[in-house]
């Protein structure tokens, strides 16, 4: 069935070689999405629930074993125990620059390696030698500028976590402006070869959408964070997208969802929004410094809790 979609949809590409590149454009996205949607498994078939509702009756819970726990390790307890970031969710992670959501996404990478679980990390901002000094900055507690240039001495007693890390967690690194169709084949690619139960875009203002004739900036953004969405779903991973607010919100002000940058399409997609600040815009960014983090999405788990973490700068 694929096969014939895609040679009916590529003849009628060829038949229409009077339309402009946007429209052509427009035609391959709308049959990108056909083709990824064709055959899906998922709806072959109903579900009657009779395995949820015998679990219930029987005093169990309704979620299976290995679907209760999230697949997510941040490292920090208060927030650990709060989100639920298990498979099929989209979790955003959104802030000023500066402000850690990198940090928080690599201490993410990190704790979720440690405990065993594979986990891939795109980044279309810093490339394998950034991100490396980044992890050991935040294992060893030292300066990754310094990591990367100069070296620094190891602690032995960690071997076993640098081991953990090497064996889990897998780079992808892009540049700005790279596709999320490209992202998202990259990332199922490395799935295919080794399952992964947590996949890290940072972030997500320099990506490109498919782009369609008349498109806002929003409605681009609207499409990575719906295509994110279904990826999440389609492989069963907790997908985590570092994202930035738009120009509206200040220095030192709290942040809202609507401060997120394409923030309509990005709220409805999320189930899990984590948005950081500073309350003072008077601090040394190559200091220590107190990072505020609101739950401002947490689907079936409590939200709008607020917590108060310190940022290392590294």
């Amino acid at each position: 069935y694929k096969r014939r979609l895609i040679t009916r949809s590529m003849e009628a590409l060829a038949s229409n070689t009077e339309l402009s590149v946007d429209d052509l454009h427009a035609q391959l996205a709308e049959i990108m999405d056909k083709v990824s949607q064709a055959g899906n498994s998922r709806y072959e078939s109903g579900t009657d629930y009779t395995k949820q509702f015998d679990s219930f009756m029987a005093g169990e819970a309704i979620l299976p074993a290995e679907a209760r726990d999230n697949l997510v390790c941040f490292g920090l307890p208060t927030v650990d125990d709060t989100v639920v970031a298990n498979a099929g969710r989209l979790v955003v992670l959104g802030a000023m620059p500066s402000c850690g959501k990198t940090a928080l996404a690599i201490q993410a990478a990190i704790r979720t390696a440690q405990r065993g679980q594979r986990v891939i990390m795109a980044s279309l901002e810093m490339d394998a030698d950034e991100i490396a000094s980044r992890i050991v900055a935040c294992l060893f507690e030292v300066n990754s500028k310094i990591a990367m240039r100069r070296g620094v001495a190891p602690d032995p007693r960690r071997a076993k976590e640098i081991e953990a890390i090497k064996k889990n967690l897998v780079g992808l690194h892009g540049c700005s402006g790279d596709s999320w169709h490209s992202i998202e084949a990259a990332i199922t690619r490395e799935y295919r070869k080794h399952k992964a139960s947590v996949a890290i875009v940072d972030y997500l203002q320099l990506m490109n959408g498919t782009p369609r004739k008349g498109e806002t900036e929003a409605s681009m953004i609207g499409e990575i964070t719906k295509g994110a969405k279904r990826l999440a779903q389609k492989l069963g991973i907790c997908v985590i997208l570092v994202s930035q607010f738009n120009r509206e919100v200040k220095e030192g002000q709290e942040p809202t969802l609507q401060n997120l940058l394409g923030s309509g399409q990005i709220e409805r997609d999320a189930d899990v929004a984590l948005l950081l600040w500073n309350d003072s815009t008077n601090f040394d960014p190559r200091g220590d410094r107190p990072i505020n983090v609101r739950v401002a999405k947490n689907r079936a788990g409590e939200r709008n809790d607020k917590f108060t973490l310190t940022f290392r700068a590294s």
